[in-house]
C-alpha cells in the first residue's frame, strides 16, 4: 500500500484525489495547504484523515509514501527539494 498525500488543495487537487483514489494500492492519508478553509474543505469532502498547514508539519508527523505536488509552480521547487530530502516520491 502506497500512502500518498496530496499538497496544495485547490482545483487541480481535485483531480489528483480522483486519478489517485482509483489505484487500488493507494491510499490518500493526508492533505497540506495553507489556506485552512480550503484544505478543511477539501479533507472534509474527500475524508482524509490528516490535514496540515504546514508542509513541514505533514513530513514529521504522518508517515506517507508519496507526495502528489499541487501546489502553484513557484512553490514546487521547495517541496520537491524537501519530499526528496525526506525520501518521499
Amino acid at each position: 500500500m502506497i500512502k500518498l498525500a496530496i499538497v496544495g488543495t485547490g482545483d487541480m487537487a481535485h483531480d489528483h484525489f480522483k486519478a489517485f483514489n482509483k489505484i487500488n494500492d493507494v491510499k490518500i492519508v493526508a492533505a497540506c495547504d495553507v489556506k485552512k478553509n480550503k484544505l478543511r474543505a477539501f479533507a472534509k469532502k474527500y475524508n482524509i484523515e490528516n490535514s496540515y498547514t504546514s508542509f513541514d508539519e505533514l513530513l514529521s508527523n504522518c508517515e506517507v509514501d508519496a507526495i502528489s505536488n499541487v501546489t502553484p509552480d513557484s512553490f514546487h521547487k521547495e517541496i520537491a527539494i524537501k519530499s526528496l530530502k525526506n525520501n518521499k516520491h
